[in-house]
């Protein structure tokens, strides 16, 4: 019944639904046209993404006689796509074995926006809200799903190599669109391959599209060669070339892979290695060492991970080999007792094994049962009694002869006989020691946190020697010592956050271990840079102080392979803003506010070392255009809040103090950076010549000369102690201020 008010399109409304219900009901029972089979396929490839039980389904509709001729076909189309599809996800299998160069690339546009991301150069899905690369750029320029070069041949005259390209656009479209507009345009149509149009560029390659890649070779076998792989199990491809199965395992997810299989091109490498060999006996020689026709292969990879990037480079020799010198650079797995010689805190550590561990070592002793050290004991000590070796470096520097600094590192050993090494280092050392016009050639005891060491002073340097249980370790550095000490006492990198995860990798199949805190290793730089160099890298530093770069060697009885990382990159946005906005000189957010909101502004510092680093940076760069623009007064507002966020970093304070007191309208800054200076001495307990130094030109640049000499005589004799070569230069500061009226 209707109520008042109905109309009669409300009417047809409600009284048609079920009839439309009904006739939709109809139709989905209906078998559809290209069948029940095919539905599922393109259901299961396009939206669960199971390519192979689509594949299956697909060939099933696609010889069902149930169907229409134009369904089949349409089902063998999408099955061989499909197919096509499959061999992308591993395009080494497409290749023929015999390939002798093979470089792969895979999903650029992620990788490369992974990489980015980290960077802080990427910017966010809500829009450019921030100087940086748009990831819908990246995805309409490298969205490629991966590409492959294959070179098959090559000509001993020079002429153009034999090979095929494989790219897989993916879903980018545009590319795809671009070269089916671009081939009618500039290429010749020639026979289809396969059935598939293919088009002559330029009389030189031949360029096949298919539903899924495009291919392009100076062969037409090649391509078809390529094409017939497809849906194959990857016999015969270089895939599956049965003396390559480690090298083409390091392939995964990885951004770039490369392959030199030396098998196809080694007939021709011998010959023209034994014409060489036959002119010069010392080549020959050489090539008998090196064992050329055992090469199997040069392989390596490049890949972006969440944490950063990793590399590997590998050599591959054949079973049986007689390659001299790839076994003579062979070295003892590193063990995990080689971690615990390095201390944590290290600014950067070398780790290797000499020889396994054996219980004591043969030699001769004197009646009492104490080593003597003769001269098969040198050759002993090196190739039987050192176990491991490590050299590493605190991030501190300690002041050298005639006041040069000079690292904070060791060389540590863990040995066999502690005894007998002991004795001969302590007889090296003597030796140099009585050798630099000492006539006592014995070592001198001092205690270092608690252990007794030995002390030798060789040229004026002294050399410490800390030998307990089976460890031994020599240092110029006090400090060196102690961190030995402490790693002796089990404070070594196993628990140090910089290292923990390098260590936990294990290292029983490799040789030698390198890591580098590129932070640590910054803070260890810091005392070496003038201070007007240290205001402008010092921005650089602070972002690198979470980086971490390792390498590693492993070295088996058939293959050579270098690993590497970089891991915690910087965050280089703030930086890359301020060079573009100083380039097109439109200042930052923080210039554009009202100067009493900037004022306002400085008092909210950053908590996070994050954000800390952040701001330094973009404080100093907003303190140096307003500089240079004559903005002084604005620029010297930035000074106290630089000075905030720096804190307690006595070198990072002086350098904020020097270059504004030392760089155009040094006067307006004066005020502002004298509690900058005080805290930078007082934090040393004013004996840094250079941080008096600094407060001097401030006290004198406030007006108060006689303070200004009485501090800038104290840098003097500090200068003359420990910097000698830069003493002449707070001399002339001296005879400049006392000459003030």
């Amino acid at each position: 019944m209707l109520r008042t008010g109905s109309t009669l399109p409300q009417f047809l409304r409600f009284a048609g639904a079920p009839a439309c219900l009904g006739l939709a009901a109809t139709a989905f029972a209906a078998p559809p046209q290209d069948g029940e089979l095919f539905f599922r396929a393109y259901y299961l490839e396009h939206e669960v993404g199971d390519l192979d039980s689509a594949l299956e389904l697909y060939r099933s509709a696609a010889n069902d006689s149930g169907l229409s001729a134009e369904a089949r076909a349409r089902a063998e189309r999408h099955a061989r796509a499909c197919a096509e599809e499959i061999a992308a996800g591993d395009l080494a299998r497409l290749v023929p074995e015999d390939t002798i160069f093979y470089l792969e690339l895979n999903e650029p546009g992620g990788q490369v926006a992974r990489l980015l991301d980290q960077l802080g150069l990427l910017q966010g899905d809500d829009g450019a809200d921030r100087i940086g690369i748009s990831p819908h750029l990246l995805e309409g320029t490298l969205g490629l799903k991966g590409a492959a070069v294959a070179v098959t041949r090559v000509d001993p005259t020079g002429g153009i190599p034999g090979g095929v390209v494989i790219l897989h656009p993916g879903d980018v479209r545009a590319v795809r669109g671009l070269i089916e507009t671009a081939l009618p345009a500039g290429g010749e149509p020639v026979d289809d391959i396969a059935g598939n149009p293919t088009f002559r560029v330029e009389n030189m390659a031949y360029v096949t599209t298919t539903d899924r890649l495009v291919l392009a070779s100076t062969e037409r076998e090649l391509i078809a060669d390529v094409l017939s792989r497809v849906g194959s199990d990857g016999d015969g491809s270089l895939a599956g070339h049965p003396d390559l199965a480690d090298t083409m395992s390091m392939r995964g997810q990885d951004l770039a892979f490369f392959c030199l299989n030396a098998e196809p091109i080694m007939p021709l490498a011998q010959t023209m290695l034994g014409a060489m060999a036959a002119q010069d006996p010392q080549a020959a020689m050489a090539l008998g060492m090196l064992d050329v026709q055992s090469l199997q292969s040069i392989a390596g990879r490049l890949g972006v991970q969440d944490e950063g990037i990793s590399m590997d480079v590998s050599l591959q020799l054949a079973e049986g080999h007689r390659n001299v010198l790839f076994d003579l650079m062979r070295m003892p797995h590193v063990r995990e007792h080689t971690f615990h010689l390095v201390p944590e805190g290290a600014a950067f550590f070398a780790a290797t094994s000499l020889n396994s561990g054996v219980e004591g070592s043969a030699g001769v002793s004197d009646a009492n049962g104490k080593p003597v050290v003769t001269m098969m004991d040198i050759g002993r000590e090196i190739f039987g009694n050192i176990r491991d070796v490590a050299v590493f470096s605190m991030p501190s520097m300690t002041d050298g002869p005639f006041g040069t600094p000079m690292p904070d590192a060791a060389i540590a050993l863990s040995v066999n006989d502690i005894e007998r090494s002991k004795a001969i280092w302590e007889l090296v050392l003597g030796v140099a020691k009585g050798a630099s016009g000492s006539g006592d050639t014995r070592g001198r005891g001092e205690k270092i946190d608690g252990i007794t060491v030995d002390r030798y002073d060789v040229q004026g340097v002294p050399i410490y020697l800390f030998a307990q249980d089976d460890r031994l370790v020599l240092s110029p550095s006090v400090r060196a010592i102690e961190a030995a000490v402490g790693a002796k006492a089990g404070r070594n990198i196993a628990s140090d956050p910089a290292y923990a995860d390098l260590v936990a990798q294990g290292s029983s199949d490799h040789t030698s271990v390198f890591a580098v805190a590129i932070g640590r290793c910054a803070e260890m730089a810091r005392p070496m840079i003038p201070a007007h160099e240290l205001a402008e890298v010092g921005p650089i530093l602070e972002l690198l102080k979470d980086a971490h770069l390792s390498a590693r060697t492993k070295h088996s009885d058939t293959e050579l392979r270098w690993s590497a990382a970089l891991v915690g990159l910087p965050n280089v946005q703030p930086l890359v803003e301020q060079f573009v906005l100083s380039q097109r000189g439109g200042g930052n957010a923080y210039e554009n506010r009202p100067r009493r909101d900037r004022v306002a502004a400085l008092s909210a510092a950053p908590k996070t070392d994050e954000a800390k680093d952040t701001g330094i940076a973009t404080l100093r760069g907003t303190f140096d255009r307003l500089r240079s623009s004559g903005r002084h007064a604005e620029a010297a507002e930035l000074l106290p809040a630089i000075g905030k966020l720096v804190k307690d970093d006595a070198i990072a304070l002086n350098a904020v103090a020097w270059s504004a007191i030392s760089g155009e309208g040094s006067d307006h800054y004066a005020s502002a950076v004298l509690p900058l200076a005080e805290r930078a001495n007082k934090l040393t307990g004013y004996e840094d010549w250079r941080l008096l130094d600094t407060l001097a030109h401030v006290r004198f640049a406030l007006g108060n000369r006689d303070e200004a000499v009485e501090i800038q005589l104290k840098a003097v004799a500090l200068a003359e102690k420990t910097d000698s070569d830069r003493a002449k230069e707070a001399m002339a500061s001296l005879t400049r201020f006392r000459a003030q009226n």
